[in-house]
């Protein structure tokens, strides 16, 4: 008989979703099956060499008691069986997932349909199951809410399926075995890789929240808290790009620094699909701000969690039109940059209906009041957020998410890494444009030379106005411009 050991409630937990295996809405080739016990779930050797390819009989406790000693396996009712299944299933696919994009050719037309396919599922079930908390809340659906984390994610994977699909024929075509140059390919790839896996690892997050709430291994305050970052994070970070994750050292080393009141327990950094970036940061009570709340920051300011529909609507109610000082992105408004100034500057304007104290007091106070934005009541105290953080810290390390990282988040870097993720997205949409300038040209015989000249006149001009420190170690204006378009991009990104 086995004794086995989990290092955590998350490890424990995921092995509990094995026992809902045979009812899971998909399951995995037995091959596929027997890696991700191996290499994904904790004790997973031992339980392969167990039921040896009968992964069916996971559900059967009876060879889970012959086989292990008393007390060391989790309750089979640590979830509810349809929850179970569901995220058995999520964490499998997942687990698939990031295992294409380490293993071969990103580029094999049935792997890319295969990703295509696995991260429909993962956004079909994940919806599921938040929308099981609006069931349970308000028994209805909102049907313009964001219960999908990425589907973003499924039509990026399947225009790179059409556009390795049209070079295979044109190439058939053409009698050639590539169209591209090796460099480009090498490039192309390495950018393919980057925003797969910063889309998949905010699947990552919702995969792990859901677990966390519905595990009954975890305290029921923790539980609580997962589920309302769960459902802040379903709107606010639906198909964003997650590029860092910063957690307190301390937190996770479960150690106290003495005669330090810390304010910051996590930093979240995340792109949205139209290339703004932020910083997201979870704070403990401080000095005038005494509860426990969320801080957003834009590049080199702070801004505030955006308004949901209802809240929006309230306010253009009252005070008429005001896109001047927000965006609608997804199903939120994003207060506009610089929100205070473009604010003050709304007041000055002669005629105006709302150039009045009360409009001006009236949006102040609903800014600051989300620039702080409360998390929760009285109920949860400081000592259970950083309970949850370590918690969830656990099982980011476990999931391997995307840059991850565990020093003091007193260290104020967030202009600096909003302005190295920004600058890469830029040079990523340039280098898209040139890749369909490129294979237009091989495919239909056009020319792109006046594109490529503007092309490469609006990048250097981005580059060297907005980010002049940064490309300046890598050489001045005059030899940029010298540069071949495709170069500049090598000298950057590889």
């Amino acid at each position: 008989m086995y004794k086995i050991f989990f290092s955590d409630r998350f490890t424990e937990s995921l092995m509990a979703l094995l026992y809902k295996y045979n009812i899971a809405p998909a399951r995995l080739k037995n091959e596929d099956m027997k890696t991700y016990l191996r290499y994904f779930i904790e004790n997973g050797s031992y339980i392969d060499e167990i039921f040896e390819g009968q992964y069916d009989n996971m559900s059967n406790m009876a060879i889970w008691k012959k086989n292990f000693m008393d007390g060391c396996l989790p309750d089979e009712k640590v979830f509810t069986s349809r929850k179970a299944s569901y995220l058995c299933t999520i964490y499998m696919l997942l687990f698939v997932i990031k295992t294409d994009l380490q293993e071969g050719n990103l580029y094999e037309i049935e792997k890319l349909q295969n990703m295509s396919l696995n991260a429909s599922m993962i956004n079909t079930f994940t919806s599921s199951l938040i929308m099981d908390f609006d069931f349970e809340s308000y028994n209805e659906l909102d049907f313009n809410a964001n219960y999908m984390p990425s589907p973003m994610l499924t039509e990026y994977i399947g225009g790179m399926c059409k556009t390795e699909l049209l070079k295979q024929q044109y190439m058939e075509i053409l009698g050639q075995k590539t169209i591209l140059e090796s460099e480009l390919i090498e490039l192309n790839r390495k950018i393919d890789r980057e925003i797969l896996v910063t889309g998949i690892s905010f699947m990552q997050i919702q995969a792990i929240l859901l677990l966390i709430e519905s595990s009954k291994l975890y305290p029921v305050y923790v539980r609580k808290i997962a589920k309302s970052i769960l459902l802040i994070f379903k709107e606010m970070l639906a198909n964003s790009r997650i590029e860092k994750i910063e957690i307190d050292s301390a937190i996770s080393a479960g150690v106290i620094r003495q005669g330090i009141r810390k304010t910051t327990g996590m930093k979240i950094f995340f792109a949205l699909e139209n290339c703004d970036r932020y910083c997201l940061r979870i704070d403990f009570p401080h000095e005038g701000i005494e509860y426990l709340h969320l801080n957003l920051h834009e590049p080199h300011s702070e801004t505030a969690i955006p308004l949901n529909y209802k809240q929006y609507s309230m306010l253009k109610q009252q005070y008429g039109d005001l896109s001047n000082l927000f965006f609608n992105f997804g199903n939120m408004y994003w207060f506009r940059y610089d929100f205070i100034e473009k604010l003050n500057e709304y007041s000055l304007i002669e005629g105006c209906e709302n150039n009045n104290r009360s409009f001006i007091a009236d949006i102040k106070a609903v800014f600051f009041q989300q620039s702080h934005y409360r998390l929760f009541d009285e109920n949860i105290t400081k000592d259970n957020m950083v309970d949850f953080i370590a918690e969830f810290g656990k099982a980011l390390i476990h999931t391997r998410i995307y840059e991850t990282s565990y020093f003091c988040t007193e260290i104020e870097n967030i202009d600096d890494k909003l302005t190295k993720i920004k600058l890469r997205d830029i040079f990523i949409s340039a280098f898209a444009l040139y890749q369909r300038f490129y294979l237009e040209e091989k495919i239909f015989q056009k020319s792109y030379k006046i594109g490529y000249h503007k092309l490469k006149e609006k990048l250097l001009n981005a580059l060297f106005t907005s980010f002049s420190s940064e490309v300046a170690p890598l050489g001045e204006y005059a030899e940029f411009e010298e540069m071949r378009l495709e170069d500049i991009f090598f000298c950057y990104m590889i």
